[in-house]
């Protein structure tokens, strides 16, 4: 009969821990990360993923040249760092990238060979492998103009012709 009490005793003792540690420390084990080594294998209860990302760039190009863009996402609820996974449009990506703090900006570039219009995408995760919405971008790439204007133009023909260039100024039409 004296074991009774000092049994449930340390189970009393064991449990009022265990509970403790369960509502000061609300985490669940993470396996979905084994090389990130941010995370220590546990993730949050209450962990929310980042926002999509805003992804800033030039919206047209020419074949061949390297473009930069920037890209900022957002932890709002846990200020967790981010990584980004972008899809360039013309079957690259860029796997998931190293991580970067919660809204500063990270700067990638990408380079397009083909005459098209390409919709970016990127989305981005926190250190516990949470994965926000993908946002998108679109980039065109049209053909290279021969002239780029008609003074260009007008100076290509002065240049080829020069005995026009006598001609227009007698006409007063060149000054």
């Amino acid at each position: 009969m004296e074991n009774k009490p000092r049994l449930f005793y340390k189970m009393l003792v064991i449990g009022v821990i265990v509970l403790f540690i369960l509502t000061c420390y609300p985490v669940i084990p993470s396996i979905s990360a084994p090389n990130n080594t941010n995370n220590y294998g546990w993730v949050p209860l209450d962990n929310k993923p980042p926002e999509a990302p805003t992804i800033e760039g030039p919206s047209k190009g020419k074949p061949g040249i390297k473009y930069d863009f920037t890209f900022y996402a957002e932890d709002l609820d846990d200020d967790d760092d981010v990584s980004y996974y972008i899809e360039w449009g013309d079957g690259t990506t860029t796997g998931w990238t190293d991580y970067f703090e919660s809204g500063q900006p990270a700067d990638f570039s990408h380079t397009w060979d083909k005459i098209e219009e390409f919709p970016i995408r990127c989305k981005a995760k926190d250190i516990y492998n949470a994965e926000g919405d993908w946002s998108n971008y679109i980039i065109y790439i049209p053909r290279n103009m021969v002239f780029d204007s008609n003074l260009n133009l007008l100076e290509r023909l002065l240049e080829r012709f020069p005995l026009l260039e006598v001609l227009l100024r007698i006409m007063n039409l060149l000054r």
